[in-house]
């Protein structure tokens, strides 16, 4: 797991993993599983890294452990954090 910092836009709270930005918002179909929010603030230094084979990054820190979603890939698109957002209440492919 790589460390890295938790950062925020104007959407809020993500982190950058294996190539993929994730946030602690999660989509239609998973929000029965996972839900939205987290225990983390922006500036804390956490681990990260991405479910192969799955739309899942795990963050943790210490004892706290979470999944956040996978909101675009960020690697190699030219794209700003902002424009890697997906609202909860969006049907995502």
């Amino acid at each position: 797991m790589a460390k890295t910092k938790v950062k925020a836009d104007e959407h809020g709270l993500y982190v950058r993993a294996g190539g993929i930005l994730f946030r602690p918002i999660m989509p239609i179909g998973f929000q029965h599983l996972l839900k939205d929010g987290t225990s983390f603030k922006e500036g804390d230094e956490v681990s990260a890294s991405h479910v192969g084979g799955s739309p899942l990054g795990r963050v943790r820190s210490g004892t706290v452990k979470e999944m956040w979603f996978g909101h675009g890939t960020y690697y190699g698109s030219g794209k700003k954090t902002t424009e890697l957002y997906k609202p909860p209440y969006h049907h995502w492919d």
